[in-house]
């Protein structure tokens, strides 16, 4: 049964780096770090943790998405 534990730990902390990992390349950069980058340009005094750089990145692609929704509707489903 010892065998058995330790491999449930391996397997838990393998999912739980891979998810790390995930979450960093999925989240953080495309939209903490665009939030950051368009709000390093207005204000001064930003740090890459706020909630705000988090709010910007987010409103950023949710803005993309509708204008690729609407390009799509024009162009091509028109």
């Amino acid at each position: 049964m010892p065998i058995d534990e330790l491999g449930g730990h391996f397997l838990g902390s393998a999912l739980r780096i891979v998810g790390r990992v995930l979450l960093e390349l999925l989240f953080e950069l495309p939209v903490r770090g665009l939030g950051y980058a368009i709000l390093s340009r207005r204000r001064r005094r930003v740090r890459e943790d706020d909630l705000a750089c988090v709010v910007v990145g987010l409103l950023f692609w949710a803005a993309v998405a509708v204008l690729a929704w609407l390009g799509w509707r024009v162009f091509v489903a028109g």
